[in-house]
Parts: structure tokens; sequence; C-alpha cells
């Protein structure tokens, strides 16, 4: 891994999981992943599919895999990845709460928590993963 991960706590307690990784991935703010995933600087109605996912990771060189991987349990995931966890339904249909997933430590670093947590604290499953490598060099997320 290219830095250690900071974690971030989501600013939006309801659907601000996905910018939050973003931010921990690519070593930005949260207000920064947030304006490159969605346009502008947002505060509300962040769900993030794949596709705003990667938007978001490519605006700051994050390189990560062409295709989702889909998977039933934590030891399949090989390296650094984000990671669709759970499965819900809302008014905007199914959804899922992302988290960042580092293998060599066995800690999720999810932006609902305080802090990274192991993967057997956490009551919602992985239902897939995006691996990504962090630009080289790239800084610890300002807050």
């Amino acid at each position: 891994m290219a830095r250690p991960l900071t974690h971030i706590r989501q600013s939006n307690r309801t659907s601000g999981c996905g910018p939050a990784c973003v931010a921990m991935a690519a070593g930005v703010t949260e207000a920064e992943a947030i304006i490159a995933m969605f346009g502008w600087d947002r505060r509300v109605s962040l769900w993030t599919s794949w596709k705003r996912l990667r938007r978001g990771l490519r605006a700051f060189g994050v390189e990560e895999d062409s295709e989702k991987t889909k998977i039933k349990g934590w030891r399949e995931i090989p390296t650094l990845s984000v990671v669709a966890m759970g499965k819900g339904t809302s008014s905007k249909g199914s959804v899922a709460h992302w988290v960042i997933y580092d293998p060599e430590s066995n800690l999720v670093y999810d932006p609902a928590k305080e802090a990274p947590v192991v993967p057997t604290s956490l009551r919602r499953k992985p239902l897939a993963y995006l691996r990504f490598t962090p630009p080289d060099g790239a800084p610890a997320p300002r807050q």
C-alpha cells in the first residue's frame, strides 16, 4: 500500500459513505470527493452507485479494477478494496453501504464508525468489491 489509510467519518449519516470512501482512498477531503463525484459540494442525497464511485476514484488518479467482483465473505478479498455491503431499500431503490477493507491489516474502514474495525464486528455482509491502488504519494486526508 502506498500510504496508510486515514479513517474518515461520513458527515451525512444517511448517505455519505461513498464520498467518505473515495476521500479515504484518494487522500482528499470528503468535500473534494463530493465535488468530484456529484459536480458540486452538496450535503444531501449522496447515494452512491458504482459509476459515481469510479468517477470519484478516477478524478484523483486512483487506479481501480475495470469490474466489481461479487463475493460472499471477507476472505475472498485479496487486496485493498472498496466494498459494497448489505442490502437495503429506500425510495431510491436498492442501496448498499460502502466501506474500505484492507486484508493486510484485517481492518474495515467504515465511514459510519468512529474508527476502523475488524470485519467480525459488523452485522452487514460484503456483497462485492472493487480493488484499487491509491495514487503514489497521496497525502493523508485533510479534515
